[in-house]
């Protein structure tokens, strides 16, 4: 094969992947808990401004995403902005009831 049929496959499979095949599924980079693990990775890193707005960008995409409410609640409290911990965890214990570790915070 030469190398510029190759070069072709390859920039159309990239363009593929990129561009998600035509299909109606979100790109990895548009769903929710993408932007809930790159607030995660950010948190980690000590960027808590950066992590919030991740979370924040999840529950736009999401806003049942009960993780983003939890760690969003979590970084809140953290922070000593306490009501809006409170209604970050309000909001993961009414999406997932069972969740106990939310219920302990």
């Amino acid at each position: 094969m030469n190398r510029n049929v190759l070069r072709a496959a390859c920039l159309s499979a990239a363009l593929a992947l990129a561009t998600g095949c035509g299909t109606s599924e979100p790109l990895l980079t548009e769903t929710a808990e993408y932007h809930a693990e790159l607030a995660y990775g950010h948190w980690g890193a000590g960027e808590v401004p950066q992590a919030i707005e991740e979370l924040e960008n999840a529950l736009q995409i999401n806003p049942e995403l009960a993780e983003a409410h939890y760690m969003l609640g979590f970084i809140y409290s953290g922070r000593q902005m306490l009501p809006q911990s409170i209604q970050h965890y309000r909001q993961a214990l009414l999406l997932r009831p069972e969740w106990d570790e939310v219920k302990n915070n």
